[in-house]
């Protein structure tokens, strides 16, 4: 049911949706004068990490007793730890240009196929892309085989 309208014959009232939006609002407002409170708190926060050493290097099998959290400076307690992996998406780049020789390009793609193929798990995911000098050409996929 349109509202006013203009000489042209197009609805000039807000839409309904600022309306419904205005209403809710306003409900809001008048449950909040009713003493109505909303108190909302975070029990769990989600921290991923993943550790290397100095040399870069991925560090394995770390326990809870080896981390520590704070929060402002405040040590917080870790309810829950877990080890599992998880997913990873990863974007490579080869350099195909003139400066890349033969043998250094045998050992990059070996290097990305060992990486894709041995330490990528099925539900990983992965782009690379090779470039040469303005063109960039790329393709997506996840680790084959099991």
């Amino acid at each position: 049911m349109p509202g006013k309208v203009n000489e042209v014959g197009h609805d000039t009232s807000p839409p309904r949706l600022h309306r419904s939006a205005f209403v809710a609002a306003a409900a809001v407002s008048l449950a909040a004068q009713d003493g109505f409170k909303l108190k909302s708190k975070v029990e769990l926060i989600n921290v991923t990490a993943t550790v290397s050493d100095e040399s870069g290097r991925f560090v394995p099998n770390l326990r809870q007793t080896d981390f520590t959290v704070y929060e402002d400076n405040e040590k917080q307690d870790i309810t829950f730890f877990s080890a599992d992996r998880v997913p990873v998406s990863l974007g490579i780049l080869l350099d195909s240009s003139g400066s890349m020789t033969p043998d250094k390009m045998d050992a990059a793609r070996a290097a990305i196929n060992r990486f894709t193929q041995d330490l990528l798990d099925p539900d990983d995911e992965f782009s690379s892309c090779r470039s040469r000098g303005a063109r960039t050409c790329c393709r997506t996929g996840r680790r084959t085989g099991g």
